[in-house]
């Protein structure tokens, strides 16, 4: 499998971050994660997204990347995200081994076209094959932006 990790570092998801990191050690730490069975891209954003490991075949690398991005701060743009998330399966995804994304966010978008342009960006990744689940942290995830698509 190739599991992609895209976690929200806005301000808004502040007090919940530690909850949110601390689900997706343990979320990754129940896999074997070795270079012919799982393999885990970290993704971080807030306005912007950035890549914190791509693929990558070691747990310890993916710990490191997931404990050591920045710290909340700016708007949130989940379809950043996704598609900085997307672009790590470029010339780098195994053929014929499932695709999993688990965004993590408290589920407003508001930067770069608000929520439907997280909607949008996620209705592509499901039309790539992507299997994606997303989970709402903090106190006012927008269910109906989780639940779209």
């Amino acid at each position: 499998m190739e599991l992609l990790l895209v976690l929200d570092r806005s301000g808004s998801i502040g007090h919940s971050m530690q909850t949110m990191l601390s689900f997706a050690q343990d979320l990754v730490s129940g896999f074997e994660i070795r270079a012919d069975l799982t393999r885990v891209g970290v993704v971080q954003f807030n306005h912007d997204a950035y890549t914190l490991t791509s693929l990558s075949a070691s747990a310890a690398a993916v710990a490191s990347a997931i404990a050591g991005g920045g710290p909340a701060g700016g708007g949130t743009s989940i379809s950043d995200g996704i598609d900085q998330a997307m672009g790590l399966l470029l010339g780098e995804a195994r053929a014929d081994v499932p695709v999993t994304m688990l965004v993590l966010t408290d589920g407003v978008q508001t930067s770069d076209g608000g929520d439907p342009a997280a909607i949008a960006a996620a209705g592509s990744a499901k039309a790539a094959g992507v299997q994606l689940f997303a989970g709402g942290f903090g106190s006012g995830p927008r269910h109906s932006t989780l639940e779209a698509r």
